[in-house]
């Protein structure tokens, strides 16, 4: 009876492989080593105060960013290019590889699309907004057309303008979740959250019928990279998929011609019912 005991599998006590089916590999597991004595760094909670409002701080309302450019006293989210962004507009192309082992690609940003004119050369700009966004856009992001491809402009004051460049140039946004630094995501309240997020699904729905990837994401912490403690997130559309994006697609379209329904939806269901069994189990 000891023996079998000691032979009965425990995944906190024993090392096994679990399989991720978002990249189709296999993980090691010992979680048996979170019990070893532990002499390495323990991080410490930051001990820094965060104002409410700094007027140096770039993502503050009324504050002027690294561009010259003045925030507005915004009241609840608040949307801009980032001042130093990811995907460059003006990248010159790598050029030719030499050898195999060596090689570079073009990476292609967003685009920014916003209202170039004012009202009186309103239902223009509309439609050269429409000639740009169901003529030039698919034929830049047309795999058969070279990544050389230069967008020329004639000399007519409608196209030179500085509105006109700004809104045809590429871009990447950031997004403020609130007017305050000293808060973030979980401490907001249930409608400001909600804000943010129809935020998410406004930019999503602009960005995802044109660009294959728009990543939405939060560095939280100083340890992670996050540059101002003030809440805010990026916002990434490319023209190609990240690597581990690209893999997980292809892992999701194979398991659903295979099982006939959405990974990721059956996951969360089992998951789900997973939950109820241990709820009922504690009462």
């Amino acid at each position: 009876m000891e023996s079998e005991n000691k032979s009965k599998f425990d995944p906190r006590e024993h090392q096994h492989l679990r399989y991720n089916p978002l990249r189709d590999s296999w993980v090691l597991v010992s979680a048996h080593r979170m019990k070893r004595p532990w002499k390495g760094q323990v991080e410490k909670p930051p001990e820094d105060d965060v104002p409410r409002h700094d007027p140096n701080n770039p993502l503050c309302p009324g504050s002027t960013r690294a561009n010259g450019e003045v925030n507005p006293e915004y009241d609840s989210t608040f949307l801009f290019e980032n001042d130093f962004p990811a995907l460059q507009p003006d990248a010159p192309e790598p050029g030719a590889d030499h050898h195999p082992l060596f090689q570079t690609r073009a990476a292609r940003g967003v685009w920014t699309w916003k209202t170039c004119c004012d009202k009186s050369n309103y239902e223009f700009c509309c439609l050269q907004k429409k000639i740009l966004k169901e003529n030039v856009r698919p034929s830049v992001n047309d795999p058969k057309v070279k990544q050389t491809w230069i967008l020329q402009q004639d000399n007519d004051p409608k196209y030179t303008s500085k509105s006109t460049s700004k809104w045809l140039k590429k871009t990447n946004k950031v997004m403020c979740f609130h007017p305050w630094s000293d808060v973030t995501l979980p401490l907001m309240q249930p409608e400001e959250i909600s804000k943010v997020i129809n935020k998410w699904v406004e930019l999503i729905e602009e960005l995802g019928p044109t660009y294959p990837w728009v990543q939405i994401f939060e560095n939280k912490g100083a340890m992670m990279g996050c540059s101002n403690p003030h809440p805010h997130c990026q916002v990434w559309a490319s023209s190609f998929l990240p690597n581990e994006a690209a893999l997980a697609e292809r892992c999701q379209r194979e398991y659903l011609q295979k099982h006939g329904e959405p990974m990721l939806l059956q996951y969360a269901r089992m998951e789900a019912q997973a939950q109820e069994i241990c709820n009922v189990g504690l009462v």
